[in-house]
C-alpha cells in the first residue's frame, strides 16, 4: 500500500511537471514582466559594464540598488503620462520632473544627470564619474543641436510663409489688373448693347469699327499702365 501511494505521488508529480503546475510546497513561478512599448532600452551597468539581458525597469532598479557600482540605463521614446508616472514612482522622481519630461522631452534630464556628478554619499562612486561626465557632455550637445534645428525649422517656416504672402499679393494684383481691363470692355459693350433710340453711333456708318477700336485702345492703354507699375 505504501509503495502504491508513492507511485501515485510520483505519477502526480510527473503530470504536474508536464502541465506546468507547481509541485507541492513549491511556489508558483512569477510571470516575467515586460517593459512598455515606450521603453526602447533598459540595462543594468555594474562597474562600467553592461550586464546581459533587458530586464523590466523596476527589476533593473532593484538590482542596481543591491550594488554600489551599479546604475540603470533607461531609454524612453515618447512615453505617455501613465508610463512616465510609473517610471517616476519607481525611480523616486518628483511630480515636477515627470511633468517637465512629458512637456520638454530630454531637456529636464540635464538637472538630475548633473546632480549625479556632485560628490554626495548616495551618488555613484568616483570610478563611474567619468562615464556620467561623458553622458552629460553628449546630452548637452544633443540639446544644443535640437535647439539649433528647432530655430532653423522655425526660420524656414517663417520665410516660406513670407514668400507665400508675397506670391499671393502678386497674384491678387494681377487679378485686379485683368479685372480692370475686362471691366472697361464690359462697360463699353454694355452701353451700346442697350439699343437706345437716340444713339447716333448706332446708325453711323463707322460706328461699329470705331467702338471696337476704342475698346482695343482702352485695353492696350490699361495694359501698358499696369505693366509699367509692376502689376502685370
Amino acid at each position: 500500500m505504501v509503495r502504491l501511494a508513492r507511485e501515485r505521488v510520483r505519477l502526480s508529480a510527473v503530470f504536474d511537471r508536464l502541465l506546468g503546475r507547481p509541485l507541492p510546497g513549491q511556489r508558483a513561478p512569477q510571470p516575467r514582466r515586460s517593459n512598455p512599448g515606450a521603453v526602447v532600452d533598459c540595462a543594468v551597468y555594474v562597474g562600467g559594464r553592461r550586464e546581459p539581458g533587458r530586464p523590466h525597469y523596476a527589476d533593473a532598479y532593484a538590482r542596481s540598488r543591491r550594488g554600489r557600482d551599479a546604475f540603470v540605463w533607461l531609454g524612453l521614446h515618447e512615453p505617455d503620462p501613465v508610463v512616465m508616472a510609473a517610471v517616476g514612482r519607481t525611480f523616486g522622481l518628483d511630480d515636477l520632473t515627470v511633468e517637465q519630461a512629458l512637456a520638454d522631452g530630454h531637456r529636464p534630464l540635464q538637472a538630475p544627470l548633473r546632480s549625479l556628478l556632485d560628490q554626495r554619499p548616495d551618488n555613484p562612486p568616483r570610478g563611474l564619474h567619468r562615464w556620467f561626465v561623458d553622458v552629460d557632455a553628449r546630452l548637452t550637445r544633443a540639446v544644443d543641436r535640437v535647439a539649433a534645428y528647432d530655430d532653423l525649422l522655425t526660420s524656414i517656416v517663417q520665410s516660406r510663409l513670407a514668400q507665400l504672402a508675397v506670391e499671393q499679393n502678386n497674384d491678387m494684383r494681377k487679378i485686379a489688373a485683368w479685372a480692370a481691363i475686362a471691366a472697361t470692355q464690359t462697360g463699353i459693350a454694355g452701353i451700346y448693347g442697350m439699343n437706345f433710340t437716340n444713339m447716333p453711333e448706332l446708325h453711323w456708318r463707322y460706328g461699329y469699327p470705331t467702338v471696337l477700336g476704342l475698346m482695343a485702345l482702352t485695353a492696350f492703354a490699361l495694359h501698358r499702365l499696369f505693366r509699367r507699375s509692376g502689376w502685370l
